[in-house]
């Protein structure tokens, strides 16, 4: 979780960052399920960090999405976001009106939990606590269901953050990935 004011933002180099650090690979292959408390804004790096999380419980009031100086991190991760989300909230995120409130979200029918900001840890500590009843294999094969597909991009997305590190060393470019042209096979 961030704070109230705001679950993580960031641009494409926030985005280049937390690939460095493997942080989506840390979210991806963590062997129970992760959820992602967003209470407060979730722009660019932020909300592709709070997205890569197997569960989210989101703020009705707070931003979430890409905006115009996030249009290379959003086409680098075209093909996660369909992947993750639906094909229509896909393009609803992508769309140029750039961020949207979480009421928005919930009233255009996303199904990721959408509570009043105040009730967000509560929501997280309700969900994280029904989740603790179940048995670790029960809590591994969540996670392996919630992740399968996430995990085959996290790899695909390594790969090429390899081939594109070379190339930002030579160019000085910052590097953008675009997973759906990535060999996920």
């Amino acid at each position: 979780s961030g704070t109230d004011a705001g679950f993580a933002c960031g641009g494409p180099e926030a985005y280049n960052l937390a690939l460095s650090a493997g942080l989506h690979r840390a979210i991806a292959t963590f062997p129970m399920p992760v959820i992602a408390a967003m209470s407060g804004d979730a722009t660019g790096a932020g909300w592709w960090l709070g997205g890569l999380c197997d569960l989210m419980v989101c703020s009705e009031d707070a931003q979430y999405g890409y905006a115009g100086s996030d249009r290379a991190q959003l086409t680098a991760q075209d093909g996660w976001l369909r992947e993750r989300f639906t094909e229509s909230q896909a393009r609803q995120l992508s769309s140029p009106t750039g961020y949207w409130r979480g009421a928005q979200l919930k009233a255009s029918g996303w199904t990721c939990a959408i509570v009043p900001r105040e009730q967000v840890m509560s929501t997280v500590q309700s969900l994280a606590g029904s989740l603790s009843t179940k048995s670790a294999l029960a809590l591994r094969l969540l996670k392996s269901h919630l992740s399968r597909s996430l995990r085959v991009q996290v790899e695909a997305l390594e790969a090429a953050e390899v081939v594109a590190e070379q190339a930002a060393q030579t160019t000085g470019e910052i590097r953008v990935i675009r997973l759906d042209q990535c060999d996920v096979a």
